[in-house]
């Protein structure tokens, strides 16, 4: 079971990095066909008749499902407002924060910013950003960032229900990301708990040769509100430089003199 609160907090030079643990985890109980079919009155129809049923059963069904995931999606849409983080030489943060979420940062000297949004409504959930400065900047090499975020959640595989990595490509273009699910085992089916988190969403992502993130989601259910909403904001995160902005390296570090 993996413990803690913890967000990434990477190398400024995307090349050592490292998790600072939290737990993750959700889980979802799915309705079974023959209880559907049961409720339905198919469980004892002909073959022939019972077969139609069912197929106008799945469509029913995909219908619905297809008319709860728009509405889903444009409440998620319209329910956002606007924040600019700024991030000084390197521009700023642009974030589509959900409403009902409130967002707080601050400074880490020479490294970037840290950035955390909690719900104001008191879910069992939060979302934390660490805005990493590179200190040898670099163009954004996309194998290697696999590589990295590869090894950064082993360490969470072994307690988990997936058993594996399961990487998700965010759509970030010019920048790269990548994002991972993991649902604790140990606490599938518990009761939630404030601060022990069933689902943990972790995501690195490099905006340019010299701004990196990582985002760690926490929540207790990978398809609740909270989980969704949190997502779709990471996925649209962006760093703007205001018009005639250099393209400036932060000033070396006293350890790298």
């Amino acid at each position: 079971m993996i413990k803690g609160i913890g967000a990434w907090v990477l190398d400024s030079c995307i090349k050592d990095f490292h998790l600072l643990g939290h737990s993750h985890v959700g889980h979802t109980p799915g309705g079974r066909l023959d209880d559907l079919r049961r409720h339905f009155g198919c469980g004892t129809a002909p073959a022939g008749c019972q077969l139609q049923r069912e197929s106008l059963l799945r469509s029913g069904i995909q219908f619905m499902l297809r008319n709860i995931s728009l509405v889903v999606l444009f409440l998620l849409v319209v329910s956002v407002r606007a924040e600019s983080v700024s991030l000084g030489t390197h521009g700023s943060l642009e974030l589509a924060v959900p409403e009902g979420w409130q967002l707080s940062s601050r400074a880490v000297a020479e490294m970037g910013r840290n950035i955390q949004l909690t719900p104001k409504n008191g879910a069992n959930a939060r979302c934390l950003i660490s805005v990493i400065y590179q200190r040898n900047p670099k163009p954004i090499d996309k194998a290697a960032i696999e590589h990295l975020f590869r090894a950064g959640c082993e360490r969470f595989v072994s307690g988990s229900v997936e058993q594996k990595t399961n990487l998700k490509e965010l759509p970030l273009s010019p920048a790269y990301g990548l994002c991972a699910t993991f649902t604790d085992a140990s606490l599938v089916g518990q009761p939630p708990k404030v601060d022990d988190y069933k689902v943990m969403t972790n995501a690195m992502i490099q905006f340019n040769d010299e701004v990196s993130a990582a985002v760690t989601v926490l929540t207790d259910d990978e398809h609740g509100t909270e989980q969704q909403q949190l997502i779709q904001m990471f996925s649209g995160l962006k760093i703007v430089r205001a018009k005639g902005q250099p393209h400036q390296a932060p000033p070396p570090r006293a350890t790298d003199l």
